[in-house]
């Protein structure tokens, strides 16, 4: 399964629960990147549930954040153009 979005949209936009009125909290996650990527989301959550966890729990449930780790634990980091 593929998922694409406009370019000037947040490529978090792809994952479940992530709408356009709550995806500014992913960029309170601390990361030490330029710019915070889905790769880079990848890396920095592996095997670190409370890294993701932590700054989304004001605006998702548990459930929902599970779910994200999930996704973002088992994605490809490859990008294909």
């Amino acid at each position: 399964v593929i998922q694409a979005r406009w370019f000037d949209e947040s490529e978090f936009l792809t994952l479940p629960h992530v709408t356009a009125a709550n995806v500014s909290v992913f960029y309170n996650i601390e990361h030490k990147y330029a710019y915070l990527t889905l790769p880079a989301l990848k890396e920095l959550c592996r095997k670190d549930y409370e890294r993701l966890a932590n700054p989304l729990r004001d605006v998702f449930e548990e459930q929902e954040i599970e779910q994200l780790y999930r996704v973002c634990t088992n994605c490809e980091s490859t990008v294909l153009i």
